[in-house]
């Protein structure tokens, strides 16, 4: 059993100890004999439960007008570990409305004693964007392997196989406890919000559904929120390449992905990640 500490500032910002709940699943960067193998200290707090902590100071202020209607954007810039203290800061400080652009900031106290941001998220509310074409939909047969990543293999513009997501409301529980995130907007009503962390990893698992993945790295996300996902729709998960490329020994994809219900967009991503991640 974990213990979670968070607190709400009355100056906007939101203080909480990170939790790697991550730490059994395939991806292996995020348990600590992966993470160290590639270089890092300890087992890699994910991209999307840094993004769920972030995302509590605007969602408690604004409700679900964040989530609807806003484009988003999250890079992520350092590790972050199990019991790593992090303070959450929106400028400007209780803003009263999402434009201009809000931005918010994921700090981590260094051996310096200075905070530095490990994630920078910015929202603004404005007319969305133009989507493309949704990626075509091909589900993968239920009794089909899943082949290991090879990422020369990654062809840009071929879709991978999509997949179906019902969210429950007992699930969308589990995931608000796991991230300590307990705000009304996310268990009232019959059909209350899916909290976005939870969404945004539907985003990786377009990778995992895919491939058996290698330790990998979420690196930053681009979404664009045309309406919330609520407990009980009925989502297609659809993915496609956009681009590929190498950097440093890391190699790169950018994925696009659309979360659609009854033939329209509810969320479109895009998701860019080192699927292939040199040791550091």
């Amino acid at each position: 059993m974990h213990s979670l500490h968070s607190q709400s500032g009355d100056d906007g910002t939101y203080s909480i100890t990170a939790h790697n709940f991550s730490v059994n699943v395939e991806n292996a960067i995020h348990n600590d004999g992966g993470a160290r193998a590639l270089g890092f200290t300890g087992g890699l707090v994910s991209g999307v439960t840094v993004y769920a902590y972030m995302t509590h100071v605007l969602a408690e202020r604004f409700g679900s007008e964040a989530f609807a209607g806003t484009v988003q954007r999250v890079a992520f810039f350092g590790p972050v570990y199990e019991g790593d203290a992090l303070r959450i800061v929106s400028e400007p400080g209780q803003p009263e409305r999402l434009t201009p652009t809000v931005t918010v900031r994921a700090l981590k106290r260094q051996d310096s004693g200075q905070d530095a941001a490990v994630a920078v998220w910015e929202m603004e509310r404005k007319a969305l964007p133009a989507g493309g074409p949704m990626p075509e939909w091909s589900p993968r047969p239920p009794d089909a392997e899943r082949p290991v990543i090879a990422w020369r293999e990654i062809r840009p513009g071929h879709a991978f196989h999509g997949f179906a997501w019902t969210p429950t409301l007992e699930d969308n529980g589990a995931w608000c406890r796991s991230v300590q995130d307990d705000l009304p907007l996310y268990s009232e009503g019959s059909r209350p919000h899916c909290h976005p962390g939870w969404v945004l990893q539907q985003a990786n698992f377009a990778f995992g559904r895919q491939f058996r993945m290698k330790p990998w790295i979420h690196v930053s996300s681009r979404m664009v929120w045309h309406e919330a996902i609520r407990a009980g729709d009925a989502v297609e998960v659809r993915a496609v390449p956009l681009d590929t490329w190498e950097k440093g020994g890391d190699k790169y994809v950018r994925l696009r992905v659309v979360m659609a219900s009854r033939g329209r967009p509810l969320l479109e991503v895009e998701h860019k990640a080192i699927v292939e991640v040199a040791p550091h």
